[in-house]
């Protein structure tokens, strides 16, 4: 009898959580050799195609071949997503392994996340961060870019772990704003647009990839200038509206390995009303 999806990520997550414990006492960034030595993958070799990553027979030996054309945090994630192939086929069947199937490779996409930052290790590293004042949270633009530095991930992959996958900030909600084209518009109209957007699975709403940041916003201004943004602004995205408290924070962003000037992207927290944060009079 075959398993059911949810019966199939309840027995991969809980696998990947015990592969995290490989990593001993170590501090991040984890290491994937000990997860490939697990699973007895002999080599991971780099070259440009058309994919991420893909996970092959090699003399009858698993190997990784993985897209060199993409910059290390991205490398991580794809040898990664393609260790969490394995752990799928363990879990699920044969069947699981099917990289045309979108919930699997969504699935894949969380267990990578969670065997580059673990559970235990995120909680940790964010309790060492103590309160500065009264207002001062936590899980803000600075610390969770720190994080994902340090746990050598791209912030879309920490901003899921802590707001979605953890739900360490409930009455928050992460959005990563990057300057691009409107995918489902006819006309090329580039614009700083969330990329991604994350929040506690008990807020029911949905956010819109793709909108637009408002000219006026500290979501623009963090785009154009260094430095933290914070003010309450009127915010309409999606089933998202009503004044809020926004926190915004530009960051250097590495579409592809390369040499040159980076591109830039933008980090944002919305606070829902009554939390501690205080906006700034700018």
């Amino acid at each position: 009898m075959a398993l059911s999806n949810s019966e199939i990520k309840q027995r991969s997550t809980k696998a990947a959580h015990r592969l995290t414990e490989l990593y001993g006492c170590r501090k991040p960034p984890f290491p994937i050799d000990p997860l490939l030595e697990h699973y007895a993958v002999r080599s991971v070799r780099e070259r440009v195609f058309e994919h991420d990553a893909r996970l092959f027979l090699d003399g009858g030996h698993l190997a990784i071949e993985v897209n060199s054309a993409f910059p290390r945090v991205r490398r991580r994630l794809s040898i990664a997503h393609e260790i969490a192939h394995i752990i799928l086929r363990e879990c699920g069947g044969e069947e699981s392994t099917d990289h045309d199937s979108p919930l699997k490779e969504s699935l894949c996409n969380q267990l990578a996340g969670l065997l580059l930052a673990p559970d235990w290790a995120i909680r940790s590293h964010f309790e060492n961060f103590s309160r500065l004042g009264e207002w001062q949270e936590r899980i803000r633009c600075s610390t969770l870019l720190a994080a994902a530095s340090v746990f050598d991930v791209s912030v879309d992959v920490m901003a899921r772990r802590v707001f979605l996958d953890l739900n360490l900030a409930p009455q928050t909600i992460a959005a990563v704003w990057r300057y691009r084209e409107n995918t489902k518009a006819l006309d090329s109209d580039k614009a700083l647009r969330i990329s991604s957007a994350w929040h506690s699975l008990g807020n029911k709403f949905f956010i819109p990839l793709n909108k637009t940041a408002p000219a006026g916003s500290v979501i623009s201004k963090a785009y154009d200038h260094d430095g933290v943004f914070l003010r309450e602004e009127e915010v309409h995205l999606g089933g998202l509206k009503g004044r809020f408290t926004i926190e915004a924070m530009g960051f250097p962003w590495f579409p592809l390995k390369q040499a040159g000037r980076p591109s830039r992207a933008v980090l944002s927290i919305l606070r829902m009303p009554g939390s501690q944060t205080k906006p700034s009079s700018d």
